[in-house]
């Protein structure tokens, strides 16, 4: 019995000794390991995520661009119709035109024109 106390006690103290190599500090490494890639995947999904939403964001502000882009011409052909317009007023007041008073206007009558004259 002796015999086989000893190599008991040498194959449990063997294993011991395994185990103590396989710890840093009070860490195994398969422990660290695991720790590592649990935070690596972590790390990925949340880099992943943020891109996809920037992806959305621009997205998002590409059409508001767009629709931007669409107002300011429109602006711009209103713009030009109020100058116009303007330009017009301007240009009247400048040749001293007067406002239309229609009780003393004179209206001609719309005539046959000689190439269809009808008889």
């Amino acid at each position: 019995m002796v015999a086989r106390v000893s190599c008991r006690e040498s194959f449990f103290s063997k294993n011991k000794k395994q185990t103590v190599s396989k710890k840093i500090g009070s860490v195994s490494v398969e422990l660290a390991v695991m720790a590592f890639l649990f935070f690596s995947c972590i790390f990925y999904l949340v880099s992943i995520n943020s891109s996809a939403i920037k992806g959305q964001e621009i997205r998002r502000i590409e059409k508001e661009l767009t629709e931007i882009k669409k107002t300011n011409e429109k602006l711009l052909t209103w713009e030009a119709e109020f100058n116009s317009f303007y330009r017009i007023e301007e240009t009247a007041l400048n040749l001293n035109f007067s406002d239309l008073d229609f009780e003393k206007a004179v209206f001609l009558e719309e005539k046959d024109s000689l190439a269809f004259n009808k008889k």
